[in-house]
């Protein structure tokens, strides 16, 4: 067996999904469907073995001033190689030289915490052992954090799993994109409709919301369930009640209905790594710092620095989806 790189167009996507789907480190990230949607072209390593892809690794390709290079998408924090081969690390190196005999520049690849990566760096997620139980996790949360999940439930503001998608859009275009500097949400808006819309066909979503007087949103957060996990996706909310503590109620309520499920809950896109900004450090990971102190690896690299003039619209958008997941 030997591994091939693959164009978009050359890759059989059935072949392609049901190695995700069958690999223990399987997310929803890597299917053919979802990157078709967040990134403009991406290309794959594969590893055929009777007529069946039993090793596959994605690769998003942009094209800008004839620089080609790779980054991670909008609304992708990881990706990786998905393989249930017991030698699956072995591939990795190969399907790395492969990449970068075409694509001479990577800004940042962030892989999965499910395998072995030889020659990667490594970085910090969180994550919270649902099975552990609901008081046994929400012990962990910071002094400050249980205080305020008691002072939310005395309101009786009672979080509804309604998947609310258009509930949620309208808090984050109102409060989150105008705080980190969008103007234009209409992309964002666009590509987080479809994302989310998909996702609940395939009900592997939960949109959970807060109201207040009027029956009024006033906050809202999404958990996606990957076949190896759960994962805290994204949130927003109405900042004049944020003393209301919406989001961290529904994290609360969210962690005592998945009471003993076996799946861990990842944090996800708060992955600590040395390319992390100060501000995100100050502003985002230190909430959820106070939510766990359970913390995984996650496996990244780069290669060759693009000129500044390039690279700047990507630093711009990196920020952005950072903060976008403020507490």
């Amino acid at each position: 067996m030997k591994a091939v790189l693959k164009k978009r167009k050359e890759l059989d996507t059935k072949l392609w999904d049901d190695c995700i789907a069958h690999s223990p480190q399987s997310l929803l990230f890597a299917y053919s469907w979802y990157l078709d949607l967040v990134a403009p072209d991406w290309w794959g390593v594969v590893v055929e073995h009777n007529g069946k892809y039993v090793w596959a690794m994605p690769f998003p390709i942009y094209d800008k001033m004839n620089f080609h290079f790779i980054k991670m998408p909008l609304f992708t924090p990881e990706l990786g190689y998905f393989s249930a081969l017991t030698n699956a690390s072995s591939f990795l190196p190969e399907a790395i030289r492969l990449i970068k005999e075409y694509v001479p520049y990577c800004i940042e690849y962030i892989g999965n915490n499910g395998g072995d990566y030889p020659g990667f760096e490594w970085g910090q997620d969180l994550k919270i052992e649902l099975s552990k139980g609901y008081e046994n996790n929400i012990s962990r949360f910071s002094k400050t954090k249980r205080k305020n999940v008691r002072q939310s439930i005395k309101r009786n503001n009672t979080p509804v799993l309604d998947q609310n998608i258009e509930g949620f859009l309208h808090l984050f275009r109102q409060f989150t994109l105008p705080k980190i500097g969008v103007t234009d949400d209409q992309e964002i808006s666009t590509l987080l409709r479809k994302i989310l819309h998909i996702l609940i066909e395939k009900k592997c979503l939960r949109i959970y919301s807060v109201y207040g007087e009027n029956h009024k949103i006033e906050a809202s957060s999404i958990y996606i369930a990957h076949e190896s996990r759960w994962q805290y996706f994204l949130n927003t909310a109405d900042i004049k009640e944020k003393n209301k503590h919406g989001r961290l109620l529904i994290f609360s309520q969210f962690l005592k209905e998945k009471t003993e499920t076996q799946k861990p809950l990842h944090l996800g896109a708060y992955i600590q790594m040395p390319s992390s900004t100060s501000a995100y450090e100050h502003e985002v990971r230190k909430h959820f710092e106070q939510l766990t102190n359970e913390k995984i690896k996650v496996p990244f690299t780069s290669w060759n620095n693009l000129p500044w003039y390039i690279n700047l619209p990507h630093q711009i958008k990196k920020i952005i989806f950072k903060k976008v997941f403020k507490y």
